[in-house]
């Protein structure tokens, strides 16, 4: 039967044809409306969807691509089959990975994500215990290396933002998992891009291309100058202009913040970019200083992150109804923004190009420069911007695409902004008629070594001729872009390889030895794999000292490369070599072989060592439980960089211990390593890591888990329902009771070690015993340890200590603080001074008895 017939609006309610039940229309429906955009229908008529071929579909922003890999994730799950979505980005994949699992796992589907800090799900993904799998594309080549065998679970395979197969970072690796991927006969591949609109890569992919010129929304994508906005149509491809009354300033940042308020006066939401963060910071700050709004709605869902400065940036730009969006937030901070923008709350909002790839907005205006600039590195670490260059196609499309959205406005707006009425001409002529720009893949660009290793799988060893026949049907190898003769090349490349180390030779064929399975399994490069084996075998002892295994890490190719401000006065005066100096003498435990080897040539040193020990010492600083204002303004950097250095530092800490396994090294040291793996991703002191599984679920914020700690509660095993006065006004409910729930019911208390022992007897008000030795105390004294020897080790408020000790009159902190001290110094004699105090203060908070108490 033909259910298509003649051609009609197809209804969402239509996929009931297709198997899907009335819970999965109804979800749908709510999310996205009654009726398939155009796009969707087509894809479904046209492209034969769920039939199993596959696809490459190339569509503008904003069509409703995104549905689709929805949908055929639905599809497959029906049929017990599970997908795989595969996203370029780490925030991308937060995003999807949210917004599909509150939306499907109440309908009990499984929906996990992986990524390089998110390896929690990764051994569901390898046994095939899921429905969705949000994957990162180089974590799924991480995935692949260490077994396929979950291949044969996966019905679909979805690859969104396909056009990153032509870029030169990223391209060359998706590349080769795409390669591997397209030999499983069985799997359907869809490839989602709103650029790749040639033949060849659907070819390659064994799939159809199917490309849709049309938006569902119109989109005018034009020039705005002096007030005047010349402009093409994206559907209609007709030509107009709309005048605004905006001034002729010659200043292109004032030009597009006069545009953007004139738009929000107007009702219209607007997102602008900027080609730095610096600017981006600059221009939302203006914005909120003339934008006349009043918004406090965001407060309460504010107050729950981690207190950051970006954080109180953001408190003061909200109020006016702006954002920013940068990679210097953190996680949470970029979904608070993307939810309050979603919720019509956030009419302007300035960004940086990383909000141009995946994340849709609802926006009618989008504002940008085309101006870009290049950024090098000089020999002191210190950031330099090349000339400003033309921006290219692709980067001003995926901008100015984010404008439009159906059901917001009629149309959208992409402009490019200029002062000058001389560009206008030029501008169109270089970005809207002329013909998009060619494309090529870059593998055949990065050194051959590399590729071979990750060409390679643990399961499966290789030959010469296998390893030739899998590069030739790779895109760069149908195209023919590797140069030729590419077998002897591949000769000489595997026996490089097996000399230092990285393969194993038998009978004929090829394994990755545990160094290059370091380059197979996680992508690192040659030359870090064969540091990290230099220092597990010649330095790596139990007792490392994390400073050194820091500067380890921030001395390979993959950290060296991450930016932190160096002004050339540290380099000079060795402020940072000499804090590390210090920092390592001060350390009690560890030994630090690699540092003393650096410092004992001072002069030899070089910026990316600075560069390396500041790093260094920050990550020191963070699992120290250092506070992140503190550690921000110190260290002169925001915490969503501080956050991507440490899960960088952690994954590497990772791959530390795995070569340190293969080459048998001490249980011991392996535990070490990965407890500070854990702590290095979570920012905790070592006696805090019980806590990790709360900051994994992002249930607590690293802020209250340290608060927790200062108050004595090294773990949550140590929490009592009856400290619920303490933490009710900032604790969520949900979380509360998580707690509880988790907690043993054989109380910690019993098991610690103390520095006190405490008995006390309401009998003897005059006196307590503190291990063995009588203490004489005065009255206030008395009721004071009396208070808190009734819920010792956990933190008591001020109010309920003084309402406990002066019931009649009133207290105050000050005379607590007083008795303490004395109290202290009571003890001190008696017994000699501890490492503890008896009595812990939690400024603003309360106050801990520190001891086990014996009540007579």
């Amino acid at each position: 039967m033909n259910i298509f017939g003649k051609r009609f609006m197809m209804e969402i309610d239509f996929l009931r044809h297709f198997g899907f039940k009335t819970e999965h229309i109804d979800l749908l429906r709510a999310a996205y409306g009654k009726n398939l955009l155009p796009l969707q229908e087509r894809v479904i008529r046209e492209g034969h969807l769920f039939d199993g071929n596959s696809l490459v579909v190339c569509a503008p922003t904003s069509s409703g691509k995104t549905f689709l890999a929805e949908i055929l994730f639905l599809f497959h799950a029906l049929r017990g089959k599970n997908a795989v979505l595969l996203v370029p980005s780490k925030a991308l994949a937060n995003q999807r990975y949210q917004q599909w699992r509150k939306r499907y796992e109440p309908l009990g589907y499984r929906i996990v994500l992986s990524t390089r800090d998110h390896p929690f799900d990764d051994r569901k993904i390898l046994e095939g215990r899921f429905h969705l799998a949000v994957v990162i594309y180089e974590k799924m080549q991480s995935l692949l290396a260490q077994s396929d065998a979950f291949l044969a679970t996966l019905g679909a395979c979805i690859i969104d933002e396909l056009h990153y197969v032509y870029q030169p970072d990223r391209g060359p690796d998706l590349e080769i998992l795409l390669t591997k991927l397209r030999e499983e006969l069985a799997l359907q591949l869809m490839g989602l891009s709103a650029l790749v609109s040639d033949e060849s890569v659907a070819d390659w992919l064994g799939g159809r291309l199917l490309i849709d010129e049309q938006r569902p929304v119109e989109l005018r994508q034009g020039i705005l100058c002096c007030g005047r906005f010349a402009y093409q149509e994206f559907n209609s491809r007709r030509e107009g202009v709309e005048i605004y009354p905006l001034s002729a300033t010659e200043d292109e940042g004032e030009a597009m913040l006069e545009a953007a308020i004139y738009f929000a006066a107007n009702g219209e939401t607007t997102l602008l970019f900027w080609p730095s963060r610096d600017l981006c910071y600059s221009a939302a700050r203006k914005l909120a200083q003339r934008y006349e709004a009043d918004f406090s709605g965001f407060q309460r869902r504010m107050d729950q992150l981690d207190p950051t400065s970006i954080r109180d940036f953001l408190s003061t730009l909200l109020a006016s109804r702006v954002a920013v969006h940068t990679s210097d937030l953190t996680a949470s901070e970029r979904a608070l923004v993307e939810q309050l923008v979603l919720e019509g709350e956030i009419v302007l909002i300035c960004a940086t190009p990383t909000l141009a790839e995946g994340i849709n907005f609802p926006v009618t205006n989008v504002l940008t420069t085309h101006r870009t600039y290049t950024t090098r590195l000089d020999d002191t670490q210190k950031i330099h911007s090349t000339a400003p260059v033309p921006m290219n196609q692709d980067q001003l499309f995926n901008m100015i695409g984010r404008a439009g959205r159906l059901g917001l406005s009629e149309c959208g707006r992409g402009m490019i902004v200029t002062t000058s009425p001389g560009d206008v001409d030029g501008l169109m002529a270089m970005y809207l008629r002329s013909k998009p720009q060619s494309r090529t893949p870059m593998l055949s660009k990065v050194k051959l070594p590399e590729t071979i290793l990750k060409l390679h799988s643990e399961s499966n060893g290789s030959t010469l001729d296998s390893l030739l026949d899998f590069l030739e049907r790779t895109l760069s190898g149908k195209m023919r872009y590797f140069a030729e003769p590419l077998d002897r090349r591949i000769t000489e490349s595997v026996d490089l390889l097996r000399r230092e180390g990285f393969l194993s030779e038998e009978e004929g064929r090829y394994h990755t030895t545990p160094l290059g399975g370091l380059v197979m399994k996680h992508g690192l490069s040659i030359a870090t794999a064969k540091r990290l084996q230099h220092y597990a075998i010649q330095f790596l002892s139990d007792t490392s000292s994390p400073l050194d295994l820091y500067v380890l890490l921030c001395l390979t190719e993959e950290m060296a490369n991450f930016y932190i401000s160096m002004p050339r006065t540290d380099i000079l005066n060795h402020t940072w070599s000499r804090m590390l100096a210090q920092q390592a003498e001060a350390t009690e435990n560890g030994i630090c072989p690699l540092l003393t080897q650096l410092l004992a040539n001072v002069s030899e040193l070089r910026s990316i060592h600075h560069a390396a020990f500041k790093k260094a010492l920050l990550l020191f600083a963070w699992i120290g439980g250092g506070e992140i204002l503190t550690l921000e303004k110190h260290y002169r950097i925001y915490c969503g960089a501080l956050l991507r250095l440490s899960e960088e530092a952690s994954w590497l800490l990772g791959c530390l211990a795995e070569i340190a396994a293969a080459h048998g090294r001490e249980e011991e040291i392996l535990r070490r390593l990965f407890s500070l793996r854990e702590r290095t991703l979570y920012g905790l002191p070592a006696t805090g890591l019980e806590w990790a599984p709360y900051l994994k679920q992002r249930d607590l914020t690293r802020h209250v888990v340290l608060k927790f700690m200062e108050m004595g509660y090294k773990s949550p095993s140590r929490i009592h329902a009856a400290d619920e006065d303490v933490f009710k006004s900032w604790i969520p409910h949900p979380v509360w009771e998580t707690i509880l729930k988790d907690r043993p019911y054989d109380s910690e208390d019993n098991r610690l070690s103390y520095d006190y022992v405490l008995e006390i007897n309401p009998a003897q008000p005059d006196q307590m015993t503190i291990n063995g030795a009588v203490i004489h105390l005065t009255v206030i004294q008395f009721a004071m340890i009396h208070a808190l020897a009734k819920t010792p080790n956990q933190c008591i408020p001020y109010e309920r200590l003084l309402n406990e000790i002066w019931p009649d009159s009133v207290g105050d902190k000050k005379q607590l603080s007083k008795q303490k001290t004395l109290i202290q110094q009571k003890i001190n004699s008696a017994v000699g001074k501890s490492q503890t105090d008896l009595m812990k203060t939690s400024a603003g908070i309360g106050m801990t008895l520190q001891a086990k108490v014996v009540r007579k």
